[in-house]
């Protein structure tokens, strides 16, 4: 089963989202910020359409107006099927070093996404952003960032989030600027 790696388009976001919530739904930190349904407790009753649907529409909504974030999927090319994601960042020149220090901003100007749990996402992320502002500085300086990559548990360990990281690190250096991988523990190899 090779993969390949090609942009997401808007009619991808559907099944983006759906690989987010069925590889992330046990993380804490995702359940926090109401990116994936947290429905520990509950045996009935519970649906996760209302998370799906802010997830895609914060998604569609926001397509255009980061000019730093770069969408990609990878594809299984026996079946045409997208098996994972990954969300970059390339923070390169002004404009990108400008949307970066907006974007770690933990103030009363935080940004808090559509549909996201306002107190869960500040807890859990103002501690990610300070901890980038400690890695690039209050100013921050060019780099490129994996914000998120996620597998369908089905294709795990078959290339596909190696394929998704080598693009970036590939940008970086054709850009010569840094890159830079969060992960869970789940993420490293």
């Amino acid at each position: 089963m090779p993969v390949h790696v090609e942009p997401i388009t808007q009619a991808d976001v559907p099944r983006m989202v759906d690989i987010q919530q069925v590889a992330m739904q046990a993380s804490a930190f995702f359940r926090s910020i109401g990116d994936v349904p947290n429905t520990d407790g509950f045996t009935t009753g519970i649906t996760e359409p209302p998370c799906r649907i802010n997830k895609i529409t914060r998604i569609l909504n926001d397509w255009n107006k980061d000019p730093t974030v770069r969408f990609l999927k990878a594809v299984d090319t026996d079946s045409d099927e997208m098996i994972a994601f990954a969300q970059w960042h390339v923070y390169h020149g002004d404009e990108g070093l400008e949307e970066w220090r907006e974007s770690v901003r933990t103030d009363k100007e935080m940004r808090i996404p559509f549909g996201a749990n306002k107190e869960g996402y500040q807890f859990c992320q103002s501690h990610l952003f300070e901890r980038r502002k400690m890695v690039f500085g209050q100013d921050g300086r060019e780099h490129c960032l994996l914000a998120l990559l996620a597998t369908d548990p089905q294709f795990e360990r078959r290339g596909a989030a190696s394929a998704l990281t080598q693009w970036g690190c590939d940008v970086a250096d054709q850009l010569g600027i840094e890159c830079y991988v969060e992960s869970s523990k789940k993420g490293y190899p």
